[in-house]
């Protein structure tokens, strides 16, 4: 199934090496792809490298820095880079992309406090919630603590939310 597995987030050097910001958990996860889908549009992976824990791709294709530069245009919106990925997840265990959308509804109340809008990546995982009440947007922690239950199947995730936290809504 093909899944978004990184951002495109610039080039490397002048042989059209493409800088990637990993959104998988294990980058190794690289060595199983032959293709990548950057943009929507499918190259053949060359091969790839860690560096400064960003990926570094060659694809074909994009063989120096004029063709990396025509391919990322930082004026536009993000470059989502995509792959076939093969492992089934773990019980438990979700992709990133698929909680965008997902209704967010409280623990105890059931009522329903927005809709996942994205995910920040960085040290700790962070659901942005576009809450429903207000045009304003909640951080949520993606930890045990705040998220309770997530039900892919009616697309809901249950949420432990205090008023402190419904307070540092910007």
């Amino acid at each position: 199934m093909r899944r978004v597995i990184a951002k495109l987030i610039g080039f490397h050097g002048i042989k059209g090496e493409l800088k990637l910001y990993p959104l998988v958990d294990d980058i190794s996860v690289f060595e199983q792809f032959s293709k990548l889908y950057i943009g929507g549009v499918e190259y053949d992976l060359l091969s790839w490298r860690e560096h400064k824990s960003m990926v570094l791709v060659m694809v074909a294709g994009i063989i120096d820095l004029t063709h990396a530069e025509k391919l990322f245009n930082p004026k536009s919106q993000e470059i989502l880079v995509e792959a076939n990925l093969k492992e089934d997840l773990n019980p438990g265990e979700h992709y990133i992309e698929d909680l965008k959308g997902m209704a967010v509804m409280d623990s105890e109340s059931g009522e329903l406090i927005g809709e996942v809008k994205t995910c920040t990546e960085g040290l700790q995982t962070v659901l942005v919630v576009r809450l429903a009440a207000a045009n304003k947007e909640l951080l949520i922690p993606f930890v045990d603590e705040y998220i309770i239950e997530i039900d892919a199947a009616s697309r809901t995730i249950r949420a432990r939310i205090s008023s402190d936290l419904l307070e540092l809504a910007s």
